[in-house]
């Protein structure tokens, strides 16, 4: 009986005592500009439009939508300029905001958090 008794009381004892305090630690990892940031990943977002408006000094354009919005971006010295196959583009090597011209598709990858675009692709038109 009074190892029945012991069992009852002792055993969710431990078992409680077992999963209070626990705290997730962060720990450092390899890349320290992996650890600057708040969160384990970085997201993603692109959106595809029509070229309205390019300004190459400024580094700046305009795309619109499908459903008519238009939304600005401005590049930086680390964003990368792509061309799809089969598109005016594709047969450069190098290129440069001149090279996009106004009513041109495009898709645009970005980094919300950080406002910072990390890529611009010319499409090909859909026949």
């Amino acid at each position: 009986m009074f190892y029945a008794l012991l069992i009852i009381v002792v055993l969710p004892a431990t078992a409680l005592s077992q999963g209070s305090g626990a705290e997730v630690e962060r720990l450092p990892s390899r890349n320290p500009e992996f650890d600057r940031l708040e969160a384990p990943f970085i997201v993603y977002r692109s959106m595809t439009g029509r070229i309205m408006e390019v300004n190459p000094v400024e580094r700046t354009f305009v795309i619109e939508v499908k459903d008519g919005r238009r939304y600005g971006f401005k590049l930086d010295r680390k964003t990368k300029l792509k061309a799809d196959k089969e598109t005016s583009l594709s047969e450069k090597k190098e290129l440069s905001l001149n090279d996009f011209t106004v009513g041109q598709s495009v898709k645009v990858t970005f980094i919300p958090a950080e406002k910072r675009v990390t890529e611009v692709r010319a499409r090909r038109e859909k026949s």
